[in-house]
């Protein structure tokens, strides 16, 4: 348990430096931020969920 929590940790913070280096605005697509970020993605009937690779799940709704 205590060294899933420190990956975690650890992971947050590689995310944390990676976003300081970039612009706060995005204008276009960016494939290395997604591949950072983003886990997995499930489209379901009515919504589809992005699965973040901090655990945090966002849905978004049609």
């Amino acid at each position: 348990m205590i060294r899933w929590k420190n990956s975690k940790r650890k992971r947050l913070a590689d995310i944390k430096t990676f976003l300081k280096g970039r612009h706060i605005k995005l204008e276009e697509y960016d494939e290395s931020l997604v591949n950072r970020l983003v886990d997995e993605v499930r489209v379901k009937e009515d919504s589809f969920e992005v699965k973040l690779k901090t655990s945090r799940i966002i849905v978004v709704e049609k």
